[in-house]
């Protein structure tokens, strides 16, 4: 409920760390045919499927007028497509495969040139795009992206922004999985200038959201827990920003998730922040010598392939006009360190990784506004791989996996995989963990279990640890897998599935301070639903994920027994409705 100031002699250490030089890292320029961009993003993808990763970058060109750009890779030479793709500015672009079919798909905010906000959907099929009108609330000067928030397979939106005349906007969109996308009404608060993130902070293998921007007329950050599938504020508090973007992310490898942003604070002075997860809803602040910034942007990435994720921030300074680009490498220490890589000063900016020679180095993409008012893209390459054009092998499926479980928590374990490009130590992982074979009701991923082949484009989802703590389990046997990312977005397959046994041992599953309780649970015959009735008429109700009310019926008693034998495996939901109050728990039938 709180974070820790850190006291006085951390500064003085970290001022002694400052004086130390880190090893240099040479970028060097890489010619390109693309037009210059600002107020805009670039989003990775290969998605033409030849191996090779492609660019779709959005915003405003140097006439002033929006432009939506997707790039083809050619072995380092990159040629416009004809997308069909609407020109937006003051958005996102994110790639991810929402219809499960093994290719990128493209979720895209912003304004158009005729001041309409938009948030489209564009299906990828075969590299032909097309709009499947989603009915998406427009979002402009926020973002849009992906996630896949009731861990049913089908990845979610979630978008927060000005939906135009200053009206404030944040909704989350549930994937119905047949090409179309509900409301849920998920009660999250409008922001504007905002930014925002999925990621599991609390490790309960779902889901949660960090919002940060001007909510209620304030610049606020904060964390909505996950609680199957439904949102609360955890009344964390943090420093506020808008204007700026942000991220979970465990900096430390401590095998949770911290929190890093960027963004103009309460004074409207360019700031960034670093909070440490102490765990227990507990964030400690980081003090850094990182510069802040407003109207750009952070990319995380680990650009010298020492298994440790670095930090590029670009955008508006402090002070008149000024701006700056700047590579800090994560010192393994619980700091950052200023690299030597030099780089043009950039606002209204954006900053990305991606290997795009498939070399096993992260290369960066640099858009935005030059102190001199040019808009600029350029590609720099890392120096530090071979720079040559081969086609990516993914890399080997991950080895020794283990699972040792005490009461209600697991502890999976796996050896470091190996690939023929990244270093084993920089390499990422996927866990998937399910309550039935095949299946990742529990942890999901963002990969096709099959052939293992990339649904987003992004760094694995238990970062680059070799192990990871689930809590809170219930009774049941649990099937878990992984795999293993590189850096040039390749996955390996699978593992083959293994599984483990949560036993309790309690007979009831008890919620202190709740009013309900399910035995067992999952369950796939019998259950029994403790609803302390206590002699008053209550409400029962059984829900589908959608929403759909299964089993309706007034009780007042105590004990609850019923037969769900007949019903589809999958997750569902009983809701009590008593004394004007309504709680609800996750139910789970194989």
């Amino acid at each position: 409920m709180k974070y820790c100031k850190p006291i006085l002699i951390s500064l003085i250490i970290f001022c002694g760390l400052l004086i130390q030089k880190a090893p240099a890292q040479t970028f060097s320029q890489f010619t390109t045919s693309f037009s210059g961009f600002s107020q805009g993003t670039a989003a990775w993808a290969d998605f033409d499927k030849d191996g090779y990763l492609d660019v779709l970058i959005h915003g405003i060109l140097s006439n002033a007028q929006p432009a939506t750009k997707l790039y083809r890779n050619n072995q380092g030479n990159f040629v416009e497509v004809n997308s069909g793709i609407m020109a937006l500015k003051n958005g996102s672009a994110r790639w991810g495969d929402f219809d499960n079919d093994g290719d990128p798909d493209l979720l895209i905010c912003g304004v158009t040139d005729a001041y309409n906000a938009k948030t489209l959907i564009y299906r990828n099929d075969n590299g032909v795009f097309t709009n499947i009108n989603a009915g998406l609330s427009g979002c402009n000067n926020g973002m849009a992206i992906w996630g896949d928030y009731n861990n049913d397979g089908f990845i979610d939106v979630l978008l927060s922004g000005d939906s135009l005349s200053y009206h404030a906007t944040t909704l989350l969109y549930k994937n119905n999985g047949d090409g179309s996308f509900s409301d849920v009404e998920a009660g999250l608060p409008g922001a504007l200038s905002s930014a925002l993130a999925f990621g599991d902070y609390d490790n309960d293998g779902d889901l949660d959201i960090i919002l940060c921007g001007d909510i209620g007329g304030m610049y606020s950050t904060m964390i909505f827990r996950n609680d199957e599938g439904s949102f609360t504020n955890t009344n964390i508090i943090f420093d506020g920003a808008g204007a700026g973007t942000i991220h979970f992310f465990d900096y430390d490898k401590d095998m949770d998730m911290d929190i890093a942003f960027i963004g103009n604070d309460l004074t409207l002075t360019p700031t960034f922040k670093l909070y440490r997860n102490d765990g227990n809803n507990e964030f400690t602040e980081i003090i850094t010598a990182i510069t802040g910034m407003a109207l750009g942007n952070l990319a995380i990435a680990d650009f010298d392939n020492d298994g440790w994720p670095d930090i590029i921030s670009t955008g508006k300074t402090n002070g008149c006009g000024t701006s700056a680009t700047v590579l800090y490498r994560n010192n393994q220490a619980g700091n950052f360190w200023q690299s030597s890589a030099s780089f043009p000063d950039l606002s209204y900016s954006n900053a990305s990784w991606a290997d795009f020679d498939n070399d096993g180095d992260k290369d960066l993409l640099l858009l935005g506004l030059t102190g001199t008012g040019s808009t600029i893209a350029r590609l720099y390459r890392n120096s530090l791989g071979t720079n040559a054009y081969t086609p990516n092998t993914p890399p080997q499926t991950p080895q020794g996996l283990t699972a040792s479980t005490d009461k209600q928590t697991v502890i999976i374990k796996w050896n470091k995989s190996t690939d023929d490009n990244t270093p084993a130590k920089a390499l990422s992982y996927n866990l998937k963990v399910g309550i039935n074979p095949g299946m990742m009701e529990i942890m999901g991923v963002a990969a096709d279990f099959t052939t293992g082949a990339p649904r987003l484009y992004e760094t694995g989802n238990v970062c680059q640890d070799t192990s990871w703590t689930l809590k809170g389990l219930r009774e049941g046997t649990y099937f878990y897998s992984v795999q293993s990312c590189d850096h040039s977005f390749s996955n390996s397959t699978f593992t083959t599935e293994e599984s483990f046994e949560i036993s309790i041992n309690t007979g009831v599953e008890t919620n202190t301070g709740n009013s309900i309780a399910l035995f067992p649970n999952p369950a796939n015959d019998k259950l029994t639903i403790i609803t302390k009735a206590e002699g008053k008429h209550i409400l029962l109700q059984i829900l589908g994920t959608d929403g759909r009310t299964i089993l309706e019926e007034r009780t007042n008693q105590p004990v609850v027994q019923k037969d769900v034998s007949g019903f589809t495996p999958g997750i569902y939901f009983i809701r009590v409705l008593k004394d004007g109050k309504t709680e609800q728990r996750k139910l789970i039938i194989y």
